[in-house]
């Protein structure tokens, strides 16, 4: 489909036919939330967007960036048969625990209960390396308990609980951009500061959940995965409510940097690939800029003006970033439109951007790439936008923009 002749702009947006609540967090929400993460969305929106969408018992729900599991835990307290996919493995085992019913958190409780006294021996005794130290605690807690029913969801539990007590004792990492940790997490306190923080931590962890587990009625099937190279039976999502990473420059993999050190001392990870495979990440060495025409004419606009801005590095890194993050989408946006069953609809969540002036909107170089992939556009639904993840980033082009950004949603039916 050529769509050189449809005019997308700002003025075109219905605002009237669709009220959704914000996707943002309240600070209410962040308080109420098992893993406060930043980018996530807030379940009102969620719960309205799937309203939007016709979403009941039984209809199958996709979000293919995940994140902290917000999506899948709104559907499955609806019945929904709900899949996340995330790359982050840290990301991925916290959506697990949001979905934990109570039986889960009961287990949970009981591994701590039982084997705490002998985790915090082997804890003290390794304390000389902190982070191996936590990882053999966690393996003492659960290691009688294997194969227990539930088992899955009370290890993310306790999990979560190790994260946040890591996060909370790494302060001294964070790098200028209070988005990112700048190393390894230096843990400085004693062996029972840790034990006194990480039940402080759990007792959070399990108050909250215990709320949340009343109303989840199904249970999500959640993937550690890249969204591109996933595997997923096509046609066959009534409804995909998600929201691809922003054009910031935020590195998701330096933001939960704490979380995947540990993660790191358990299992093998390359953390120099996860970064490399992040849809909008800041890395770009050793990329080639080929600007393919499946991203469209407003992608391909927006490229021309920033390859042709005078300011340094704007036709070398700047290009290459934005060009592989609209190639990046343009793939993403295909599968959606590939896993939805005709007559399914999607729900993304994306916000305009700027390189130096250059406005880079975002919602209408989206809504292309789905009318080009053989969805029909709905409409684009602007958020009134008071804060934005741009400005925690006082030194990106995006938070020196005179013009605020603007978070808008997209529907698209198939």
């Amino acid at each position: 489909m050529v769509l050189e002749s449809v005019s997308l702009s700002f003025n075109s947006y219905r605002k009237e036919a669709v009220k959704l609540p914000s996707p943002k967090l309240s600070q209410r929400d962040r308080l109420r939330s098992l893993y406060p993460y930043y980018a996530g969305f807030s379940e009102a929106f969620v719960d309205a967007a799937l309203d939007q969408l016709g979403v009941g018992a039984g209809s199958r729900v996709l979000d293919p960036w995940n994140g902290s599991g917000t999506t899948t835990l709104v559907a499955c307290r609806r019945g929904a048969r709900a899949t996340g996919i995330d790359l982050n493995p840290v990301l991925a085992e916290i959506s697990v625990a949001r979905s934990a019913r109570d039986h889960s958190v009961k287990v949970a409780a009981e591994i701590v209960d039982s084997g705490i006294r002998r985790a915090r021996i082997t804890l003290e005794r390794e304390w000389g390396e902190p982070l191996k130290a936590i990882y053999l605690f966690e393996v003492e807690l659960l290691s009688p308990h294997r194969g227990l029913f539930g088992q899955k969801q009370a290890h993310a539990l306790i999990a979560v609980a190790l994260y946040s007590t890591i996060r909370s004792l790494s302060s001294s990492t964070r790098s200028r951009n209070p988005t990112w940790f700048k190393s390894v997490p230096e843990i400085s306190c004693s062996p029972s500061a840790f034990i006194d923080a990480f039940n402080s931590a759990l007792e959070r962890v399990f108050d909250i959940q215990r709320a949340n587990a009343q109303n989840i009625i199904s249970t999500p099937k959640i993937f550690n995965a890249d969204f591109v190279e996933w595997r997923g039976r096509e046609c066959s999502y009534d409804a995909i409510v998600t929201s691809p990473p922003y054009l910031t420059r935020i590195d998701y993999v330096k933001a939960t940097f704490p979380e995947l050190s540990y993660r790191k001392v358990r299992e093998p990870i390359d953390l120099a690939m996860l970064r490399n495979r992040m849809l909008g990440t800041p890395v770009t060495a050793g990329l080639t800029v080929a600007i393919p025409e499946t991203i469209g004419h407003e992608a391909s606009r927006a490229l021309e003006l920033i390859k042709g801005h005078p300011s340094k590095a704007s036709s070398t890194y700047y290009l290459r970033f934005y060009a592989q993050y609209f190639v990046g989408l343009a793939f993403s946006i295909a599968k959606i439109s590939r896993l939805l069953r005709s007559g399914g609809g999607a729900a993304l969540v994306v916000q305009t951007t700027y390189y130096k002036e250059i406005l880079v909107d975002l919602p209408n170089i989206v809504a292309e790439m789905g009318m080009r992939h053989g969805l029909s556009l709905q409409g684009i639904f602007p958020f009134e936008q008071k804060n934005s993840i741009n400005y925690l980033n006082t030194r990106s082009h995006s938070s020196k923009a005179q013009v605020p950004p603007t978070e808008a949603v997209i529907i698209f039916r198939k």
